[in-house]
């Protein structure tokens, strides 16, 4: 996929079924809350806002940086729109759970999304997006304005494959552990799928949003590029995870936190 240096925001709800039809088998799963890159001055972090159990506002960044936030509009419980308002680039210290905001879907600029039976129409404030679907509703390639720009491969479940039409192309490949990720909730529960809102390693990237597990290896070209190694609550979810990137032989610490 060409450098996503803008925000990358759309929606999928699996049109051939109930939103609930798609949820994690684990009836005791909760509501990701917050990620945050610990131990960083400026550590990267995303935060979620839900009323009456519904995802209406999405905050992003960096700690003492900037703030982005999002706030979403659905229609027959669908995301139709994203709305983006400036960013909050003061330098200043940032609040992550800080969602007092809140203005008309109409009033800033707006992504909007639309359904067809094999595909999703994303009209981004930047560029158009569509995204190609299977028989399971699962995503296999996505279109930046009629250009293709990524294929998936999966194996029933999980994506095993990703590969970017750059120039030069290239493929990344995973493993998964057995535990729920959280991230892919977002996606089924609610149909938000934004790759900028990860803060974890491999951000800018969908692949973290696609598969029902969590990442433990992210190859690139079969080398190594990124591992995981996470700690898990009673309900099978990751509360933090060591992340180590092999490019620059750092590792990463994040934290998650859940709604009760």
């Amino acid at each position: 996929m060409k450098n996503l240096i803008f925000i990358l925001s759309f929606a999928f709800l699996f049109s051939c079924s109930k939103p609930e039809d798609n949820q994690p088998s684990n009836s005791n799963v909760k509501l990701l809350k917050s990620v945050t890159e610990t131990g960083e001055t400026y550590g990267s972090f995303s935060s979620y806002h839900y009323e009456n159990n519904i995802l209406t506002k999405v905050n992003y960044g960096e700690l003492n940086n900037y703030m982005q936030v999002q706030q979403l509009g659905y229609e027959n419980n669908k995301l139709i729109k994203i709305a983006h308002n400036k960013d909050y680039a003061t330098g200043d210290a940032v609040h992550p759970e800080d969602f007092s905001y809140n203005y008309n879907l109409n009033s800033y600029p707006v992504e909007t999304i639309s359904y067809m039976t094999n595909s999703i129409f994303y009209k981004s404030i930047y560029r158009d997006y569509t995204y190609n679907l299977n028989n399971q509703k699962q995503i296999t390639s996505i279109v930046e304005n009629n250009d293709l720009s990524v294929e998936f491969v999966y194996n029933t479940t999980q994506v095993t494959k990703q590969k970017e039409f750059d120039n030069p192309p290239y493929e990344y490949t995973f493993t998964y552990d057995d535990k729920i990720n959280p991230f892919n909730v977002l996606y089924t529960k609610f149909g938000l799928l934004d790759d900028y809102i990860c803060p974890l390693l491999g951000q800018n990237h969908i692949y973290h949003f696609l598969s029902p597990n969590n990442i433990k290896e992210v190859y690139k070209n079969g080398v190594l590029r990124y591992s995981f190694i996470y700690q898990y609550n009673d309900e099978n979810q990751p509360i933090s995870v060591a992340a180590y990137d092999y490019s620059n032989s750092k590792t990463h610490q994040y934290t998650y936190t859940y709604t009760n």
